[in-house]
């Protein structure tokens, strides 16, 4: 049985994750996928802009209905620093685990807490990220992940954020059920102009 596994801020989920998501599934077939939103991140400056709940609902809204696409709350109950070894450790029950992560955070994956256990629990799914090609990550790690080929959609969250901050449209990065809750709660400050 394959479990796939996608943390992150996803503050906000938008198009770019949505495009991960459908690609692990067409080609990796998995039982289930979880997407764990992090409760604080230990490597980043900044902590997500949106409460944890406002995210996972924000994620659930975006999401396009798959049965085998579940919102874990795993880090919302530890509410402590989120380290993926951790997070790992609690879906070892669900069989094989793919960690999927973004090619950017791959390069720097030896910076992670027991990052060495990481690739004994999982096998690494990375998909292509400004900032890191398959090239360098296999000039660092050799061949110890799987890439995804996938198209890469030239979208972050900050950059959302920022476009949110000064009211602009952003229905064109964010899937449509995810744009309206964050226009219906004016989310990361966004107020129409």
């Amino acid at each position: 049985m394959k479990t796939g596994i996608f943390g992150g801020s996803f503050d906000p989920f938008h198009k770019g994750h949505l495009a991960v998501i459908r690609s692990f599934l067409r080609l990796y077939e998995p039982h289930m996928l979880y997407l764990v939103p992090v409760w604080q991140q230990p490597l980043k400056d900044h902590q997500p802009a949106a409460s944890w709940e406002d995210r996972a609902e924000l994620i659930r809204a975006g999401l396009d209905g798959d049965p085998r696409v579940v919102v874990s709350d795993v880090e919302y109950r530890r509410k402590d620093i989120s380290y993926t070894v951790e997070t790992l450790d609690s879906f070892r029950s669900e069989g094989s685990l793919y960690l999927l992560m973004g090619s950017d955070s791959a390069l720097f994956l030896d910076h992670w807490k027991d990052y060495e256990r990481i690739l004994s629990l999982a096998t690494v799914v990375v998909y292509p990220r400004r900032g890191a090609s398959r090239r360098e990550l296999e000039k660092k790690w050799g061949r110890q992940f799987r890439w995804m080929e996938t198209r890469e959609i030239p979208v972050s969250s900050s950059e959302i954020r920022n476009r949110l901050k000064e009211g602009l449209d952003c229905s064109r990065l964010l899937p449509g059920g995810t744009w309206e809750l964050i226009r219906e709660r004016g989310l990361y400050q966004w107020a129409q102009k």
